[in-house]
């Protein structure tokens, strides 16, 4: 045995040392939780896991101590921990031990992580001591995982103190791929269009969890109405970390001729013509009463507009049903060269579809 006064008074700095340190992992908390705790002297559990970091803290009046910190496997994986292990086991014939573990059914494997000392006053582990590392272990679901920690000191002091502070080192969210449909591109209504896309965890990662968008790949995407249309993909990996990737696509009408087709000779001014079209799929059938209000509200898309000897500003057509659409056009007293254009627009797009016809008002 040696002074005890010296042994308390350095032991009274060094606790209030190792009080102060506070190391937390990069992610945010384990994957798996509530993580739990138990051994020799006081014990507690600082932070289960739930919201941050789990971490265990132990304060014995022992020579020897022991402590165990674990939770249960939600799923099958390999599971990245980061730990940090700091303490004070006071100044003489001091060990600190950390070994990992994974029970499944009656069997335990164990990986040992620290196994250091006897050491006296003042080589570390004597004195105070920090470890830290990472570990993978294979787990299944239902399987209890953790650290077991122990230590022994024979110093009448009698101090055996530590915390344990562990997260998992995945922090790196899955990448998407979405090959089809690219951003930006256009299609016909009613076209068939599957859907190409993936997800991916980084090497060595807790792997992909979940890779979900609005059809799953190799389904058609949907083109049954016309404008823009988002196509999202969120991913997420088995540490909780998640990536959306949002592409747009666009659905385009077709017009067929106008009806009455015009004369390639004169419209007679004067007289009020119904200027008509027929909006149509990628296969030339109608479009629904549904996809034709969709034309008109909540903004009209759909519009008449003229150049010539009679310009006409754009101006909202009028459906008549069975896919038709109409505008009734005063042609006035002026005569020559008109041409008349319909125009479909698609909001948040550059793209336009059209049809142009050009006549003579005599």
């Amino acid at each position: 045995m040696r002074g005890r006064s010296f042994t308390r008074l350095v032991l009274a700095v060094l606790t209030l040392a190792v009080a102060l340190i506070a190391v937390q992992a990069a992610a945010s908390h384990p994957v798996d939780h509530p993580w739990t705790g138990s051994g020799t002297g006081t014990t507690t559990v600082v932070s289960n896991g739930t919201s941050s970091p789990a971490k265990f803290s132990y304060n014995a009046n022992a020579f020897d101590g022991a402590w165990d910190f674990h939770t249960v496997a939600s799923q099958t994986r390999t599971v990245k921990l980061a730990w940090n292990y700091t303490g004070f086991h006071s100044f003489f014939n001091v060990t600190v031990g950390l070994n990992a573990f994974v029970t499944h059914g009656a069997t335990t494997t164990t990986t040992p992580l620290v196994n250091a000392g006897p050491a006296d006053c003042c080589t570390p582990p004597s004195g105070g001591f920090t470890y830290s590392g990472t570990i993978s272990l294979p787990v299944q679901a239902g399987d209890t995982y953790g650290f077991k920690m122990s230590g022994h000191n024979f110093d009448t002091a009698k101090t055996l103190q530590g915390t344990l502070t562990v997260d998992d080192t995945d922090v790196t969210p899955p990448t998407i791929s979405i090959v089809t449909p690219p951003d930006g591109a256009n299609y016909g209504l009613n076209q068939s269009v599957s859907a190409n896309y993936s997800c991916a965890d980084e090497a060595g990662g807790s792997g992909l969890a979940s890779c979900v968008g609005p059809v799953s790949s190799g389904s058609p995407i949907d083109t049954s109405t016309s404008g823009q249309h988002a196509f999202t993909v969120t991913a997420t990996d088995n540490a909780g970390n998640t990536s959306i990737k949002t592409v747009h696509y666009t659905v385009l009408d077709q017009i067929v001729p106008f009806f009455p087709q015009p004369s390639l000779t004169t419209w007679k001014a004067g007289n009020t013509m119904p200027v008509k079209v027929t909006i149509v799929d990628l296969f030339g059938l109608p479009i629904s009463n549904a996809e034709a209000a969709n034309l008109l509200s909540p903004v009209c898309r759909i519009k008449f507009s003229a150049v010539g000897v009679q310009p006409v500003s754009p101006k909202c057509m009028t459906y008549s049903g069975f896919g038709q659409f109409f505008f009734s056009w005063p042609v006035g007293a002026a005569t020559g060269s008109e041409t008349f254009t319909i125009t479909i627009t698609y909001p948040n797009t550059g793209w336009t579809t059209t049809r142009s016809q050009t006549i003579t008002i005599n």
